[in-house]
C-alpha cells in the first residue's frame, strides 16, 4: 500500500480488468456486463448485440387483421397464407406461429375461405360490419338508418370513406352529431333538403380560395356555414391566423343560429365583406371592365371558403346555402317572445292582421279533461273482486275425489257442490 491508501480496496483498479484482445492487444474499459462503453467492436471477442423482442400472439394477429383490413380498403380480396406472410413476416404454417391461425379462425371480424381443391391454400379476409365500397353505397345506406349510425362502423369499410364522409357532411346530405355520452359521431339522414339563394351576383376563378360578390356576405351566411358554388359545396372559412382553436373551427353542422364563439385574440386569415378597392391587377381591370360593359355592379366583397374551386372556368352566377340567410333567422329570434304560444290567441292576432278571414277558434281549444269523483276506481275494484269470486266458486265445484263417484257420498258432495279433497276430506 506504498505510495496511497487503498484500504484493501486496489482489486478495483482499472488495471485488474485489462482484457486481452485477439493478436495479444488489452483494452483497460471495462467489460461489458459491467456496464462499460469500452465495450469491443462486431468484430472483438466481446461484441454485444442486442436481440428484437420477439411479439406475442395476441400481437402477430393484430398485424394480420390490420393486413387484411388495409387489403380490403384497396379492394384486393382475400389473402392466402403465403400472402399474410410475405406482408406480415407471420407465418401461419404449422410450426413457428401456428397458434395465431387458431385465433384467426376465431376472430369474428375474419372470416377463413376454404377451396374445395385440397391443393389450394386457406385464404382470409377482413369482415367489416356494412359491405360498403364507394360514397354512393354509403349514402344509401345512412338514408335507410333512420335511427343513425356510429362512424366508428363504417370507417374501416373501404380506403377514401373518410373523405366521402366528410363531403356528404359539408354538402349538408347527412347530419352529424357527436354523442355528449359515448363522444362518438353518429349519422343521420338529412331527408328533404330546404335550399335559398344567395343575393347578389358571385364570382370565382379555377384554383381561387376567395369568391367575390357584389353583396356583403355578413348579412347573409356566418362563417363555418356550408355554401354551393357552381355545384360544389364549401364552408366558409372560419381559419385563424396560428393555431386553429376549436372554438373558430367549423361546426358539423351545415347552419348556426349564431356566429362562432371566437375571441379577440382569434383573427381571421381571410377579410369577409370588406370591400377590395383595386389591387392593381391587368387582368382584374379587364374583368371590371366586362362587367361594366354587360351593366353589372363588380363585386368587390370577398367571400373566403374553405378550399378550392374546381371549375375548369371562371364561374359567374349565384350561391346557394342550406335554410334561409343570416338576417332572416335573427329576426326571428328577435320577434320570437310575441308570438302567443296559444293556438287560439295566435288565431285571433292573425285576423287583426288580416292573414286570415275566419274568426273561428274552435278547432284550437283543447277539450276538457273529465275530473275523476273515485267512482271509475271503486267500479274497477268491484269488477276484480267479482271476477275473483267467480274463478273461486269454479274451483270448488271441481270434484278431485274420483273414486268417491257413484257412492252415497260421492252423490252428497256433488249435490252440496264442494269436494272433500279440496275441504281436505270428510
Amino acid at each position: 500500500m506504498a505510495g496511497g491508501r487503498d484500504y484493501g480496496f486496489d482489486f478495483m483498479k482499472s488495471s485488474h480488468h485489462e482484457q486481452r484482445l485477439p493478436g495479444g492487444g488489452s483494452s483497460s474499459s471495462s467489460t461489458p456486463w459491467l456496464g462499460g462503453s469500452g465495450a469491443v467492436g462486431a468484430t472483438g471477442a466481446f461484441a454485444h448485440t442486442k436481440e428484437p423482442e420477439k411479439k406475442s400472439d395476441a400481437e402477430l394477429q393484430a398485424d394480420v387483421v390490420d393486413f387484411l383490413k388495409r387489403r380490403l380498403q384497396l379492394g384486393k380480396g382475400p389473402a392466402t397464407i403465403t400472402e399474410i406472410s410475405d406482408g406480415t413476416d407471420v407465418d401461419l404454417r404449422k410450426g413457428r406461429d401456428e397458434h395465431v391461425l387458431e385465433m384467426l379462425m376465431a376472430n369474428p371480424k375474419v372470416e377463413a375461405l376454404h377451396d374445395q381443391d385440397p391443393l389450394q391454400e386457406t385464404a382470409f379476409t377482413y369482415m367489416a360490419k356494412y359491405a360498403v365500397t364507394n360514397k354512393s353505397e354509403l349514402l344509401q345506406l345512412i338514408n335507410r338508418c333512420k335511427g343513425g349510425i356510429c362512424w366508428e362502423e363504417l370507417k374501416d369499410t373501404y380506403s377514401s370513406v373518410e373523405g366521402d364522409m366528410k363531403a356528404m357532411q359539408e354538402a349538408g346530405k347527412v347530419i352529424a352529431v357527436v354523442n355528449k355520452e359515448t363522444h362518438k359521431m353518429n349519422l343521420y339522414p338529412r331527408g328533404d333538403v330546404f335550399l335559398t339563394e344567395l343575393p347578389g351576383s358571385i364570382r370565382i376563378k379555377p384554383g381561387s380560395e376567395v369568391a367575390m360578390t357584389t353583396e356583403d356576405m355578413n348579412q347573409h351566411i356566418r362563417r363555418g356555414e356550408a355554401v354551393r358554388i357552381s355545384g360544389q359545396w364549401f364552408r366558409v372559412s372560419s381559419e385563424t391566423v396560428g393555431n386553429q382553436t376549436l372554438r373558430s373551427a367549423a361546426p358539423l353542422t351545415v347552419t348556426m343560429n349564431a356566429d362562432l364563439s371566437v375571441r379577440k385574440t382569434d383573427v381571421f386569415a381571410e377579410d369577409m365583406g370588406a370591400p377590395v378597392e383595386d389591387e392593381g391587377s391587368a387582368t382584374i381591370g379587364r374583368v371590371q371592365q366586362q362587367w361594366s360593359a354587360k351593366g353589372k355592379v363588380e363585386p368587390q366583397y370577398p367571400l373566403p371558403l374553405n378550399g378550392v374551386y374546381g371549375g375548369d372556368t371562371e364561374f359567374e352566377g349565384r350561391a346557394v346555402r342550406h335554410g334561409c340567410c343570416k338576417s332572416l333567422r335573427e329576426l326571428w329570434r328577435e320577434t320570437r317572445a310575441m308570438v302567443p304560444g296559444d293556438p287560439a290567441e295566435l288565431h285571433q292576432l292573425m285576423f287583426k292582421k288580416n292573414l286570415t278571414s275566419s274568426t273561428d277558434t274552435s278547432a284550437f281549444k283543447k277539450p276538457k279533461r273529465k275530473v275523476d269523483d273515485g267512482s271509475a276506481k271503486r267500479e274497477r275494484r268491484r269488477l276484480k273482486r267479482l271476477a275473483k269470486r267467480q274463478k273461486t266458486a269454479r274451483t270448488y265445484k271441481t270434484i278431485t275425489n274420483t273414486h268417491l263417484e257413484g257412492t252415497t257420498i260421492g252423490k252428497l258432495l256433488e249435490g252440496a257442490g264442494t269436494s272433500g279433497g279440496d275441504r281436505g276430506g270428510l
